[in-house]
């Protein structure tokens, strides 16, 4: 029997603490508060606006029940979400249907910009998820990008062009060395007097570093790695084996003969070009081309467990668990 999970709707369950656009139509150090009501659970919301186009909201939620909660995206700022205790899950789709699933994860940030769609944030039964959110305009982001390099870097051109409004941006960064300005901003009493100016401070500290690490990720990424030695080629070669045939590889000693290098050679030139084994790389081949059918298919989570190569549905449900931190049916969750 499938179980009953309450759906809120967001202006309905946080009132106008949910309406970013109303709160960045008052003026400057205006601020809300939410408390979740008893049968709820244990937690609060509270959102600033630290100036014209910025605004913070600081989250600590402790449901005693599973429950979600549903936002239509007409006001389209550009979020930096800051994981600092859980994750929060949650589920973003545009007016052309596109559907992806967010993971803000404990040390990580999740930058986010879509209008005109639907998000849909999963909060679970004695799971605690404590974040920060930063809501910037974009004309605002623009600025700052263009003060700091004297341009909008490409990266950053989605989110801070207006004419492409329904588009979504997503990465997780990791912001673990990011760690006491965050803390700062959680710990800020209410009676300190330069609060506001505090406050803005710290979320303009770790906006900064954000946006220094994607530049950082764009960089190498951006960088030609140096042409790999001869020998390397049986492991390329094997690698696009597996890929080819992740539904029904070969063994480890079939694969090895494929290539012409025996099974410890393999698995050590994997690791060396790869960072990881022949093995493990099956098996995250496996769980993204998974994750792809469960989001854009209608198949059971049998037949998808089945389709990957997995003989036991079982055990597909534990390792994609273990890979993405959610059940296979929790991934399938849309608006």
């Amino acid at each position: 029997m499938a179980k009953h999970v309450d759906i809120y709707n967001g202006k309905n369950l946080y009132g106008e603490l949910s309406d970013l656009a109303k709160i960045n139509s008052h003026g400057q150090g205006y601020e809300l508060y939410f408390k979740y009501p008893a049968d709820m659970g244990l937690g609060y919301m509270h959102a600033i606006k630290l100036r014209p186009g910025l605004i913070l909201v600081r989250g600590n939620h402790r449901p005693h029940k599973e429950f979600l909660v549903e936002y239509d995206n007409n006001y389209a700022p550009v979020v930096f979400t800051y994981g600092v205790i859980g994750t929060l899950t949650h589920s973003i789709s545009d007016k052309n249907s596109r559907n992806d699933i967010c993971y803000t994860r404990q040390g990580q940030c999740t930058i986010t910009k879509v209008s005109n769609g639907k998000n849909l944030v999963k909060l679970q039964n004695h799971h605690q998820i404590m974040l920060i959110g930063l809501f910037i305009e974009p004309d605002l982001l623009g600025s700052i990008l263009e003060e700091a390099y004297g341009y909008v870097p490409e990266i950053f051109d989605n989110l801070v062009n207006e004419l492409t409004g329904d588009y979504l941006f997503r990465t997780g960064i990791d912001t673990s060395l990011v760690g006491r300005p965050v803390d700062q901003i959680l710990s800020c009493p209410e009676s300190c007097s330069m609060r506001r100016l505090f406050l803005e401070a710290k979320a303009l500290e770790i906006l900064a570093h954000s946006i220094e690490l994607v530049m950082n990720q764009q960089r190498k990424a951006t960088q030609q790695p140096p042409p790999l030695p001869k020998d390397y080629e049986p492991i390329i070669m094997a690698k696009s084996i597996l890929y080819q045939n992740y539904e029904n590889p070969p063994g480890l000693s079939e694969l090895a003969r494929m290539v012409g290098v025996n099974k410890n050679k393999l698995n050590q030139g994997f690791r060396k070009v790869f960072g990881t084994s022949a093995f493990e790389y099956l098996r995250m081949q496996r769980l993204e081309r998974a994750r792809q059918l469960l989001v854009n298919s209608h198949k059971s989570v049998t037949e998808i467990a089945f389709e990957v190569g997995y003989s036991q549905p079982s055990g597909f449900s534990k390792a994609f668990k273990r890979y993405f931190g959610a059940n296979p049916v929790d991934i399938r969750t849309k608006p």
